[in-house]
């Protein structure tokens, strides 16, 4: 507090107090410590030395230096190169190689606290969104996957974006197969039959610990690749029911197929979005695809009034009220098409009418994979395994914080020093989804 004195008081004036006037500032300095660690010599030769304090783990660069370097590069999206010449700038001696390792060994400490983000995260929702974008490594296209709520967003880099792909992210730290009632829905669902489904249905319970057993197993029955296929999925779906994640939680996708999963909704952004590409060549498709618009944006507006008091007479209205959008007569050949589509689709288009609480698009998925898009127009690619980890831990931790409120600046702190008196992310998930739920 800093006290402003008036000038040129006139005499007998009566003092009135003070008028505030708060002002911000940031003050960044160089601060070197240098601990004097006594040494002792015992009786019988040896030599004692006094440890570093917990918090410097034998480093020679501070916790709030870590913290600055980890949040420039993962948070403000700051390249090494930029940070080293910043820091020297600053007078930190530190060369970029010590950045680099400073980086590195992060993900180490922060990975397992990632990992229970996805498990917890799954176990505790009854909705998620998923989606990707393209993630090139070490020269190589590749794919960046989001599964994420409003508890959590879980990021994860991988080569392929198979149904199986998808699948193995979501199992997270869990490699088995297992079939499970949940299996055997999944095969049924898929028209396995005869022979084959009976097969299904004698190995009941059983559990693989490893994908080499699995597919010894596999290899058991005669069967074909589409017929393994389809079997590995629902194996893999079996474990995350094994594992505590509801067969009934609802997965809502623009129409990728590797996403077609669970109970699957569908992205009302998306539906409109395949009217809006339909091209007007003339005055006629103009008209038409305008008022198929128009009639689609009442109708998006009634289903976000039903969710706020949803009834099975409103839901019944809805229904024929679509039925009766994708029936209209029109002349446009890719107009036709596009509703036709969308009557195709409107099973999973209309799985708000059962389950109000799912979002109606995709877009909460669509704004967390771009924080991805970002850093790769910023940075690239990744060429190291660990300079992917780190890229996916951080962006996962970082969206985590500020789902749940939790200053990412304070976070970083936090874990470096290990004081933990932020709770672990995992638990602030679970504490926001029991108050979701509660009355």
């Amino acid at each position: 507090m800093v006290t402003v004195p008036c000038n040129d008081v006139p005499t007998d004036s009566e003092f009135k107090g003070y008028n505030k006037f708060l002002v911000q500032d940031l003050i960044i300095e160089v601060k070197t410590t240098e601990y004097r660690l006594e040494r002792w010599q015992t009786p019988d030769g040896k030599y004692i030395t006094a440890s570093v304090p917990t918090e410097i783990a034998g480093s020679h660069f501070g916790p709030g230096l870590k913290r600055y370097i980890l949040f420039q590069h993962h948070s403000n999206r700051v390249p090494q190169n930029k940070i080293h010449e910043e820091l020297c700038e600053m007078g930190i001696n530190i060369s970029a190689g010590q950045i680099d390792k400073i980086l590195s060994d992060a993900v180490q400490q922060f990975r397992h606290e990632k990992e229970e983000i996805l498990d917890v995260g799954l176990r505790n929702s009854q909705c998620i969104g998923a989606d990707d974008t393209g993630a090139r490594h070490a020269g190589q296209n590749g794919f960046c996957l989001v599964v994420r709520n409003d508890l959590f967003a879980y990021y994860a880099s991988t080569q392929s974006k198979s149904r199986i792909n998808f699948l193995r992210v979501l199992q997270g730290k869990n490699s088995d197969f297992v079939i499970n009632e949940a299996t055997t829905e999944y095969c049924e669902t898929h028209k396995f039959k005869g022979k084959l489904l009976i097969f299904v249905h004698n190995n009941g319970n059983k559990i693989f610990q490893n994908e080499a057993a699995w597919q010894d197993f596999l290899n058991s029955y005669a069967m074909t690749t589409e017929q393994q296929k389809i079997f590995t999925e629902g194996a893999m779906i079996g474990s995350l029911v094994h594992h505590g994640i509801s067969k009934d939680i609802v997965l809502v996708s623009d129409d990728a197929s590797q996403f077609n999963l669970f109970i699957h909704a569908l992205c009302w952004a998306h539906a409109i979005r395949n009217i809006q590409k339909v091209v007007t060549a003339d005055d006629v498709t103009c008209a038409e695809v305008e008022q198929i618009l128009e009639e689609m944006r009442k109708y998006y507006k009634k289903l976000k009034e039903y969710q706020k008091s949803p009834s099975q007479k409103s839901a019944t209205l809805l229904w024929s009220e679509l039925v009766a959008i994708t029936d209209t007569k029109v002349t446009n050949p890719a107009l036709r098409k596009a509703l036709d589509k969308l009557a195709r689709n409107k099973d999973e288009l209309l799985k708000v009418l059962k389950y109000p609480f799912i979002p109606l698009t995709n877009n909460g998925s669509e704004r967390d994979i771009r924080t991805y898009v970002i850093k790769r127009k910023i940075s690239g690619g990744t060429r190291s395994e660990n300079g992917r980890e780190a890229r996916d831990t951080f962006t996962s931790l970082f969206a985590t914080c500020r789902k749940n409120g939790v200053s990412v600046w304070d976070y970083l702190i936090d874990r470096i020093q290990k004081s933990n008196k932020i709770p672990y992310l995992s638990e602030l998930i679970k504490a926001k989804a029991q108050s979701a739920t509660s009355p």
